[in-house]
């Protein structure tokens, strides 16, 4: 469910976003698997308290976050991060996910956003 709705923001969002909370900041970066760019995966970066932000990797594995339908960015401090292909979030861990399972471990992933323009690449491996 959670990915669903994650592409439903996605669908929504305006582009040449331009307003934005004093407590939000850009965040955009590349996600890689085994080398190669990670195609359509959901990106989440969740914040110890209120709204998370989401972004869709492209063709290259760029991304982009959205706050809100209208807002680009992810709350400023530690956010916990959750990526994968799968196409709905029911706690299981879908045929179509090409995410290691580690990576869904608590901690496993986690960023810290600044106040202006951040860069957050993740360079995943699929060998232990």
């Amino acid at each position: 469910m959670l990915f669903f709705a994650a592409r439903f923001w996605m669908t929504l969002a305006l582009a040449g976003c331009s307003s934005r909370s004093a407590d939000v900041a850009d965040v955009r970066g590349v996600v890689t698997l085994g080398g190669q760019p990670l195609v359509a995966a959901t990106v989440l970066f969740q914040p110890a308290q209120g709204r998370g932000s989401v972004g869709q990797t492209d063709a290259q594995g760029h991304y982009r976050l959205l706050y809100t339908p209208r807002e680009l960015g992810a709350r400023i401090g530690p956010c916990r991060v959750r990526i994968s292909t799968a196409s709905d979030d029911d706690g299981k861990i879908s045929p179509s996910e090409r995410v290691p399972r580690r990576y869904f471990e608590p901690g496993a992933l986690a960023a810290e956003v600044k106040a202006g323009d951040n860069v957050v690449d993740f360079h995943l491996e699929t060998s232990p």
